[in-house]
């Protein structure tokens, strides 16, 4: 109804076409969706993530937006009247891969209310590309690297205190980083949260189903014959679906929202993905904020990602277990 009929005449992308776009726009960030999101809710996660990410500190790492700053969307930035150019039968050669490259491999994933978006062929593509490039930032770079970053957002109407005293402001959406403290994580839905623990990329689905064909065969390795049927189960599909779930379970707002739960499978869940992650990184485990009995504390030292390079651990009561559970991981990690 818009892209199309804008972008007749010249037969061009729609940012191309634009009477205000006067030469080429590096992109920040890679925004990776799902299609068949509301309009309206990817608008508020966009801006929602523009407001979080406004800190003028720490610019190369994906900070410092302004509503100026570009960002790379598929439906805007590629040609629609022609993608033989994006849509490549190499994926790795594909306009969004030469995206995420322009970005640094930093990806902005605007998840749906029905976790639809880790079900989508293309979308899993960006997370392995993004992981990949993660993976590749060593310690050393700790917290000062700049390249692979992810963050998520999804649409959730809720309330926060305004720089007025007394004042509520309404916000219409909710993130979380694998870099930094956004805010308000605690506030991320976590029915969301439930559905994403069970995602499997090779199970993904594609419009086009030789795209799917691709990028499976891209993902495991199998560069020869990208028409081949992928395998069904590989290693590489295993460390993607923890990837992907670890940035989930390793978040301490979701973890002690999953603690809270009534139906202890969501906690049972949330610990033994959390054991599988693979992200690198620090944690701090205030157990002041908790409210953990002695078992659950043993169960969360001992699965705690065997990556994380500091753990910082504050108000601290529990006893001969706890502390059995936690000299045992350190040996491990």
């Amino acid at each position: 109804y818009i892209i199309l009929p804008f972008t007749e005449q010249t037969q061009l992308s729609f940012v191309s076409s634009m009477p205000s776009t006067i030469g080429p726009q590096i992109p920040r960030w890679f925004v990776s969706h799902w299609w068949g999101e509301p309009f309206m809710e990817f608008i508020a996660c966009v801006e929602c993530f523009v407001l979080d990410f406004r800190d003028t500190l720490n610019c190369n790492r994906g900070i410092g937006m302004t509503e100026d700053t570009p960002i790379w969307v598929c439906a805007y930035a590629n040609n629609q009247w022609d993608l033989s150019d994006t849509i490549t039968i190499d994926p790795f050669q594909s306009g969004f891969t030469r995206a995420l490259e322009a970005a640094q491999y930093r990806t902005l994933t605007i998840l749906d209310r029905d976790g639809t978006v880790f079900s989508r062929i293309w979308c899993i593509l960006e997370l392995f590309l993004t992981f990949l490039e993660s993976s590749h930032q060593g310690e050393e770079e700790g917290d000062q690297s700049t390249r692979g970053l992810w963050t998520v957002y999804t649409a959730c109407d809720m309330y926060k205190d305004g720089p007025v005293v007394g004042r509520l402001d309404q916000r219409s959406a909710v993130g979380l980083a694998s870099h930094r403290e956004i805010g308000y994580e605690d506030r991320f839905p976590f029915d969301i949260v439930a559905k994403s623990l069970d995602i499997k990329i090779e199970k993904a689905n594609a419009s086009v189903a030789s795209d799917r064909l691709h990028i499976l065969n891209a993902i495991v390795g199998n560069t020869d014959d990208f028409d081949a049927p992928p395998p069904e189960t590989h290693e590489e599909y295993t460390v993607l679906n923890n990837f992907v779930i670890g940035a989930f379970a390793s978040s301490i707002w979701l973890l002690q929202k999953a603690s809270q739960q009534e139906n202890k499978t969501f906690w049972k869940k949330m610990i033994t993905q959390l054991s599988k992650s693979t992200r690198r990184g620090k944690m701090k485990l205030d157990f002041n904020d908790w409210k953990l009995n002695e078992n659950q504390a043993v169960e969360l030292i001992s699965r705690l990602p065997l990556t994380t390079y500091q753990l910082k651990i504050d108000m601290c009561s529990y006893g001969y277990a706890f502390a059995a559970a936690l000299a045992n991981w350190i040996r491990k990690a």
